[in-house]
This record gives structure tokens, C-alpha cells and sequence, in this order.
């Protein structure tokens, strides 16, 4: 990263940080067929699945692409 905000990223991290992205949601969707078919879920379970506030500070990228997987999709 570079600058003074972590939201700063040089061209070769944006798109390092945007494939692995993009490759989570291709995994995904390629492997939407073997994953476990859920209902829906009302929104106060939604809400304590992925609610609370923002963090106040930067997050590890893993750490994101990781609760995506694990609580989002």
C-alpha cells in the first residue's frame, strides 16, 4: 500500500486484491450446485449473522475474504 490512507492502493495491489475477489466468487458460483440448499432467512438473522458496527480501523484482507465465504455466501 502507499499513501497516507490504507484505502490507497498502488495498480499491482488493487488487482492482486480484485483476482483473489474474483476468484472467490467463481469458486462460488462453479460450486453452487454441491453446496447445501438453505431457506431464506429473515432480516433479524441476517442482522446478527453480518451486523454490528464497521471496525474503526483497517481489517486484514484474509480476514474479509474469509467472512465473506464463511457468513455471506
Amino acid at each position: 500500500m502507499s499513501g497516507g490512507s490504507p484505502l490507497d492502493l498502488d495498480l499491482p495491489t488493487m488487482r492482486r486484491l480484485g483476482h483473489r475477489v474474483a476468484d472467490l466468487v467463481a469458486e462460488h458460483h462453479a460450486t453452487i450446485r454441491d453446496q447445501p440448499a438453505s431457506a431464506s432467512i429473515s432480516r433479524t438473522e441476517a442482522k446478527a449473522l453480518i451486523g454490528g458496527p464497521a471496525p474503526e480501523g483497517p481489517a486484514d484482507f484474509d480476514e474479509l475474504l474469509t467472512f465473506l465465504r464463511e457468513r455471506v455466501f
